[in-house]
């Protein structure tokens, strides 16, 4: 038994060296240079000058992205609002039957208009 103990340790002891030999010395990163504020405030408004489609791209894919949230937003509200007003409505005409329909009449030009500009469902 000691000496399975004996060979097992002198197994790990060998791997171990010869790992640590072909691993080579460590070496630390090269510390990264801080930017000064002003390189980076330059660079920023130089970028749409240096890059006029890029940055009418970016500024029109970001005008879109917030329109589609808006919608989205805003289509789940009228969701809700829409639901409530079912419920009120009942089946015989009331006040509350004409402003369901006008309230589905939002869901649902929300959702085709939302389909139409991202040709996505909501």
């Amino acid at each position: 038994m000691k000496n399975r103990i004996v060979i097992a340790f002198a197994l790990f002891l060998g791997l171990s060296c010869s790992v640590l030999a072909q691993s080579g010395p460590v070496v630390p990163a090269p510390a990264k240079k801080p930017r000064h504020a002003l390189t980076i405030a330059v660079q920023a408004l130089a970028t749409p000058v240096m890059h006029p489609k890029a940055a009418v791209k970016i500024t029109l894919k970001g005008i879109s992205d917030g329109i589609a949230v808006g919608i989205r937003g805003t289509e789940a509200v009228v969701d809700v609002v829409h639901l409530g007003t079912a419920a009120i409505a009942g089946p015989v005409p009331s006040p509350f039957f004409y402003v369901n329909k006008v309230v589905g009449y939002a869901d649902t030009g929300l959702e085709k208009g939302y389909k139409l500009f991202w040709n996505a469902d909501i």
